[in-house]
């Protein structure tokens, strides 16, 4: 894992797969952080949603997230902490 950090937690995080074949994307997520809270994560799953993007929502420790893919596969989420 590699983090890019800036303030008191990381704006983007780099997961690597446990499985690198020549077919598949070598990294296992990438992440972004949303401002404005629950709401804005909240608001962010209805729109994915409403245009037919299957989304994953998972509680994490310390924050909230959404998963989904891109068209390419590549899997994405969306948090926010659950300070905000």
């Amino acid at each position: 894992m590699v983090f890019f950090r800036a303030n008191d937690h990381h704006n983007l995080a780099l997961f690597l797969s446990d499985k690198i074949d020549n077919t598949a994307p070598s990294l296992d997520h990438l992440a972004f952080q949303l401002h404005g809270g629950k709401r804005e994560l909240d608001l962010a799953q209805v729109e994915l949603e409403s245009v037919g993007i299957e989304v994953a929502p998972y509680e994490h420790e310390e924050v909230h997230s959404l998963y989904f893919r891109d068209p390419d596969g590549n899997q994405i989420e969306l948090y926010v902490p659950h300070a905000e």
